[in-house]
């Protein structure tokens, strides 16, 4: 095999293969910081409405096309969490928050995982651009 071949060959397995699980680990690394995002958001919210147990909850929901109805919470001792495939549990705020910090923890965690996956395919392809510089010389 002649050096432009090498070279076409890294240059081909930097294109198709590293680049696109470089992508596909950024995508998955969007969607768990977005989902950590929500949850962090639905924490805030649930320690607010904790905190505001007693004040009366006046709520706005849009029913769609642009039509929204008021509605009047009058007890609200616990609220309905979606804990992942469509399955809603209902919970006390102390368990829901609770249940929110401990999502959290586990994005956190697939987010590092995540990144230093990132971070080893950023390190093959300076690896592999490294092979190729010296092929040339």
């Amino acid at each position: 095999m002649s050096v432009a071949e090498k070279l076409k060959s890294y240059e081909n397995f930097i294109e198709e293969k590293l680049k696109n699980d470089l992508k596909e680990l950024e995508t998955a690394l969007t969607k768990k910081s977005d989902d950590f995002k929500l949850w962090q958001e639905l924490k805030n919210s649930l320690v607010h409405l904790k905190e505001a147990k007693d004040d009366e909850l006046n709520v706005t929901f849009e029913m769609g096309l642009g039509v929204f109805i008021g509605a009047r919470v009058e007890e609200r001792e616990k609220v309905i969490v979606n804990i992942g495939c469509d399955c809603y549990l209902e919970m006390y705020y102390d368990e829901a928050i609770k249940y929110a910090d401990i999502r959290m923890k586990y994005l956190t965690k697939e987010i590092e995982f995540f990144r230093q996956q990132a971070v080893n395919v950023k390190a093959h392809i300076k690896l592999v651009l490294l092979a190729m510089n010296e092929l040339k010389e």
